[in-house]
């Protein structure tokens, strides 16, 4: 069935958006996470963290409020000490920081912790917020540049979050829709359970590409679209697919889908679609 632009935009500010003030409230958990961060690894002066950025989906606004086995996720960066670097195992940083955090944290429970492939990850079970500690080494110049190590021993990526949250600060000024458009689609990803494969970043960057290659898109425009496809011309309404009685329920995932992928996430410029991932 086709939907229209009204249609949606309910569906969005009602059942995908955050309600007014949760943002708020999460913000300043992440806020919290850092100070009490901040206080267990101010000793560490092999790490030595110079400075906090946050990122993912909570900073840029493209959130989907927390369902079933799907929590709020956010990103923090963490900028460590470059000369520290050649100190301590590359390969051990990311348990490193789980020591702390768990410092930070006495409370918790180990299993709240989890050594990811280039993130640290710390679950609060009663907000529903997920958070990924994002270690870098920094790279001296403009952009915050820095290289991201990895816990499995892969090759470092160059990043920069910075110019990540530029590039698509710039495509939402550019598209009213982005955000509703983006949370359609992380709602559709969760709904088949592709959530491993399909990472958030991803599909904002798809949003982005068919901005910049079609035109900014409308939803409410319904012609030249017909009943029976999801059309990939601008200016075309998107078509769901009706929910049918095999479907599983929003937000249920099965057990191979807590299995953890080493899927590098993709660095972008700030104005060019051209991907700046670098290894060393």
């Amino acid at each position: 069935m086709e939907l229209t632009d009204a249609q949606l935009a309910y569906f969005v500010d009602n059942r995908l958006k955050l309600p007014k003030g949760k943002r708020s409230e999460y913000l300043a958990q992440v806020d919290r996470l850092i100070a009490n961060f901040s206080a267990a690894a101010k000793d560490d002066d092999l790490i030595g963290v110079k400075k906090f950025l946050k990122t993912g989906s909570l900073r840029k606004g493209t959130v989907l409020r927390p369902a079933g086995n799907f929590g709020v996720d956010a990103d923090v960066a963490v900028f460590l000490n470059s000369a520290g670097a050649t100190k301590y195992d590359l390969s051990r940083l990311h348990e490193r920081i789980r020591r702390l955090l768990a410092k930070a944290y006495p409370n918790k429970n180990s299993e709240d912790f989890t050594v990811q492939p280039r993130t640290l990850g710390i679950v609060f079970r009663d907000s529903g917020l997920e958070m990924d500690l994002v270690p870098l080494i920094p790279i001296e110049g403009d952009g915050d540049f820095g290289w991201q190590p990895s816990s499995q021993g892969d090759p470092p990526v160059k990043t920069s979050v910075t110019k990540q949250l530029d590039f698509i600060r710039s495509r939402k000024e550019a598209y009213p829709r982005f955000t509703a458009l983006v949370r359609l689609l992380k709602y559709w990803r969760n709904f088949h359970d592709l959530d491993d494969c399909l990472r958030s970043f991803t599909i904002e960057l798809l949003v982005c590409h068919l901005q910049d290659t079609q035109g900014a898109l409308s939803l409410s425009k319904t012609d030249c679209c017909d009943s029976s496809s999801m059309s990939t011309r601008p200016n075309c309404a998107i078509a769901l697919p009706s929910r049918s009685a095999e479907h599983r329920v929003p937000g249920r995932r099965t057990a191979s889908s807590f299995l953890t992928r080493a899927t590098p996430k993709t660095t972008w410029g700030a104005s060019s679609p051209t991907p700046i991932a670098t290894r060393l």
